[in-house]
C-alpha cells in the first residue's frame, strides 16, 4: 500500500508505505490548519491510500471578524503620511498609496504599503486584500472594501 499525505494549497507533504508516518503527517498538518500556522493555515488535509482517498479534514471557512474602526484607524494614520511623491500606481497622477491588509484566520491582520510583498507584515497571511488611498479618500469606504475583499476570499 501507499499512502500520501495531501495539504491543500502546499500538495504532497508525505509520501509512504506506512499508515503510521502517514497518520502522524495528517495529524501534524491538521494541527496547524487548525491553529493558523504557516501555509497550511486554513488548508484541507487527506490521506490518500493507493490514490484513494483514505481520511480526510475540510476545515470550515473562517469568519471576518475584524473591526472596521481598526482597519478605518490604520488608513486615517497612512492617509497622513502620503507624500507629494507617493504613488499607487504608475498611471496615478495624483499622491496616493497601495495599501495591502492581510490575514489568515479573520481575526489577527497585518498590513503593508508600497509593493513590498516580499518583506512586508501581510506576506506570512494567507488572504491579502489590496486597495489605493489618495489625500481625498473616504477611509470608512476604503476599510469596508477591503474586508469585503478578505471576506470574499476567505469564503472561497
Amino acid at each position: 500500500m501507499k499512502y500520501q499525505v495531501i495539504v491543500g494549497n502546499i500538495g504532497t507533504v508525505c509520501d509512504t508505505d506506512s499508515l503510521v508516518e502517514a497518520k502522524h503527517t495528517f495529524r501534524e498538518y491538521v494541527r496547524q490548519s487548525e491553529k493558523g500556522y504557516g501555509r497550511s493555515a486554513g488548508e484541507p488535509v487527506t490521506i490518500m491510500d493507493s490514490n484513494e482517498p483514505y481520511k480526510e479534514y475540510i476545515p470550515d471557512p473562517p469568519k471576518l471578524r475584524i473591526p472596521i474602526s481598526h482597519v478605518q484607524e490604520l488608513l486615517v494614520r497612512l492617509k497622513r503620511g502620503i507624500g507629494d511623491e507617493y504613488r499607487a500606481t504608475v498611471e496615478d497622477t495624483k499622491p496616493s498609496m497601495c495599501v495591502t491588509i492581510a490575514t489568515t484566520d479573520g481575526k489577527s491582520w497585518n498590513y503593508q504599503t508600497g509593493d513590498n510583498s516580499y518583506t512586508g507584515g501581510a506576506y506570512g497571511c494567507q488572504h491579502w486584500a489590496v486597495v489605493y488611498l489618495y489625500r481625498n479618500s473616504n477611509t470608512r469606504e476604503i476599510a469596508k472594501d477591503a474586508l469585503n475583499q478578505l471576506s470574499d476570499l476567505m469564503s472561497s
